[in-house]
């Protein structure tokens, strides 16, 4: 679809293709209506969890242990591994994009490549090869197409941490239901993990006292540059 404003040819799809197409900040507005929470508050929690599963590097390419054979992989820690966390965020990305767009949505080249043919579906995927904005994409359509609380449910520290033991760690929920029951909450790893995301929360304020407030955007976009000039000087070696 071509515009012509007094003689000047203006391509529309071009010139909004970046809200037409699914993106980070497309979510965000979306999502900050669906958990009726400011974005960014949904960030503050993005960045406390990357925080704490990259012990406070936040790092796209961290590894598990800093140890390349340890599933745990990038930003969040999804893990690799066939129907591992990777995949699993995956593909409710996928999910999330049809479900706001229609089945016949188009996927993004960075994520399609990844769906199995035979498959029909991501059957493993490793977060450090993806960028920021796209591990943050990950997260955000992990929690949104899974069961749980909202994330404008969590209002504290202690709920988030809570939140992140039950819905991204999720290491007691042996019955694979998605869910984590109270006699679950008393297994002494789940207790340990806990406790172990809380003292990193402690460690959070004291380096980001103003932990909520705006300054989150800023940081995360600088450091998006950052990635941005990476990709943009990798191409042109």
């Amino acid at each position: 679809m071509n515009l012509k404003v007094v003689g000047i040819s203006i391509n529309l799809k071009q010139k909004v293709g970046w809200w037409l197409n699914m993106n980070r900040e497309r979510m965000m507005s979306d999502l900050s209506t669906w958990w009726q929470m400011s974005e960014d508050s949904i960030r503050s929690i993005m960045d406390k969890v990357s925080f704490h599963e990259t012990a406070g590097t936040r790092d796209p390419k961290q590894l598990q242990g800093n140890d390349i054979t340890k599933p745990g992989k990038g930003l969040y820690q999804f893990e690799t591994g066939v129907d591992g966390g990777g995949a699993t965020a995956g593909n409710r990305l996928v999910e999330y994009i049809k479900f706001i767009d229609g089945d016949n949505a188009e996927i993004p080249v960075w994520l399609a490549k990844h769906i199995d043919k035979d498959a029909g579906r991501i059957l493993d995927l490793d977060a450090t090869i993806l960028n920021r904005e796209q591990q943050d994409m990950l997260f955000l359509a992990d929690k949104r197409m899974r069961k749980g609380p909202k994330l404008g449910s969590l209002k504290t520290n202690e709920d988030i941490a809570t939140y992140w033991a039950d819905h991204h760690w999720a290491g007691v929920d042996h019955d694979g239901d998605g869910m984590i029951s109270d006699t679950e909450r008393q297994d002494p790893l789940y207790i340990q993990k806990k406790d172990t995301f809380l003292g990193d929360m402690n460690v959070y304020t004291e380096r980001r006292p103003d932990a909520v407030s705006g300054d989150i955007i800023d940081s995360l976009i600088e450091l998006d540059e950052v990635d941005i000039m990476s990709e943009a000087i990798n191409r042109s070696q």
